[in-house]
């Protein structure tokens, strides 16, 4: 892309887009999402169970149930 944004589609359906400040964000085909920030912080959503995990740089995790 112009703005030096990469996306990656592999062949079981996943797609990963990587923005050139380090975010990357993966959606994967059970429609759980990766989020990965530049400070490596991790948030990932587990769709069927309605949940956001939040992992720190430091090890802390952090999950929010919607």
């Amino acid at each position: 892309y112009g703005d030096q944004k990469k996306e990656v589609i592999f062949h079981n359906g996943v797609k990963r887009e990587i923005f050139p400040d380090g975010y990357t964000i993966v959606h994967f085909t059970n429609n759980d999402i990766k989020q990965t920030l530049p400070d490596q912080t991790i948030i990932y959503y587990f769709a069927d169970a309605q949940t956001t995990q939040t992992t720190l740089p430091n090890g802390l995790h952090v999950r929010i149930h919607y």
